[in-house]
């Protein structure tokens, strides 16, 4: 995370009011930037009174010292990060978090940093490992969308495993340092109902009780569905079984069906029987119902070829069975075989692959997972 230092701050060593718990704290707060966890900032001012400051350790004026001569690079990532912190002299122990706008800043007080716990880097919560591979991945090109410097992310990668997510992100919000959470948010339509796992980290988004926690969910259905098309084209598009599926998520971008390519259900496909377990009236079945003559289009298929679409309801008894099968789905792992088919590769070369069907999404996801982790060369002194 970028600290930017208050004024307040500097005018308290200024006017001999501080402490040496003041000073300890400081020393502390320098522990992260100087090892790579996070980033420093604030005015040329106020960096250079801390630089040159006698009560400090060595190691933190360097720390000081250095961001002085990025005071403009800086200033740029604190207009451009969606969140960022801001260190102030005050008489709280708690930090604080504001919202104005699509502006996220949270508020620490100097003298919450009197622990090394408070400065290690920042916790990115998947639903699995996978899941935060991924999401590190996207963090690091979201970067290069946004068109941000040279900028190393630091974070803790965790896993909930699925609906236990909730509790491990419970455990990770009174733990003292920051968190950030994305989940699938397994929604069928774009104004869908959202699935049980993103209903079990809901709570932690009321930033007043959780100011160290971040929480936020995909877009559409899944990661899976933010992965290019020329991964699913290259991976399996000379596969039998799932090379319907990665032909129609092609063809619903160059369609500009953006909405409907987010809300494919990739692992088990588009089925009649998955349409009509929506009740008629609900939000999710009124959007289906509109999308499907334009999946059949696509995929060149007749009406006629699914005999249930006339009666609004699956011929087969069991709840497992559907003949009507719109487009396979892929049960392979889809997440770890992109990161295998990615390995090595570096944020410009990833940013390259990304097709206008998933780019926003990834500068989204990017920004989130950037603000929260973003890091910095350990110092050398």
């Amino acid at each position: 995370m970028l600290f930017i230092i208050d004024q307040s701050v500097a005018h308290l060593l200024e006017s001999n009011s501080d402490t040496q718990a003041d000073l300890d704290c400081l020393d502390c707060l320098a522990i992260g930037p100087a090892e790579g966890s996070h980033r420093i900032g604030g005015s040329r001012r106020v960096l250079k009174m801390l630089s040159e400051h006698p009560g400090l350790q060595r190691r933190t004026r360097g720390v000081f010292d250095r961001a002085v001569s990025r005071v403009a690079t800086e200033g740029n990532l604190q207009y451009s990060l969606p969140s960022y912190g801001i260190v102030v002299a005050n008489d709280s122990y708690k930090p604080a978090s504001e919202n104005v706008g699509s502006k996220r800043t949270i508020i620490f007080p100097l003298r919450w940093f009197d622990s090394t716990i408070k400065v290690q880097p920042t916790v990115l919560l998947g639903e699995d490992l996978s899941d935060a591979k991924i999401l590190r991945l996207v963090g690091e090109t979201g970067t290069v969308l946004a068109r941000l410097p040279y900028l190393p992310l630091a974070l803790w990668p965790d896993h909930g495993g699925g609906s236990k997510t909730g509790q491990v992100l419970a455990s990770n919000a009174v733990s003292n340092r920051p968190c950030v959470c994305i989940v699938d948010s397994d929604r069928a339509s774009p104004s869908g109902a959202i699935g049980g796992t993103a209903s079990g980290v809901q709570l932690f988004k009321d930033t007043s009780a959780f100011p160290l926690v971040e929480v936020a969910e995909t877009s559409g259905r899944d990661l899976e569905n933010i992965l290019p098309d020329n991964f699913y084209r290259d991976s399996y598009g000379n596969n039998a079984r799932h090379s319907g599926l990665a032909l129609l998520l092609e063809r619903l971008t160059h369609a500009q069906e953006i909405e409907l390519r987010s809300h494919i259900d990739i692992e088990k496909g588009v089925t009649l029987r998955q349409v009509f377990n929506h009740p008629v009236g609900s939000i999710e079945r009124a959007y289906w119902d509109g999308k499907l003559p334009i999946l059949l289009s696509l995929l060149g298929t007749q009406n006629t070829s699914y005999p249930c679409l006339a009666t609004g309801t699956c011929a087969q008894a069991l709840t497992t069975s559907c003949s009507c099968v719109i487009v396979t789905g892929n049960t392979s792992n889809v997440l770890d075989h992109f990161l295998d088919r990615f390995a090595g590769a570096n944020r410009y070369q990833i940013a390259s692959s990304l097709d206008v069907g998933v780019r926003h999404e990834w500068l989204r996801l990017g920004g989130i997972v950037s603000s929260w982790c973003c890091g910095d060369d350990p110092l050398r002194i």
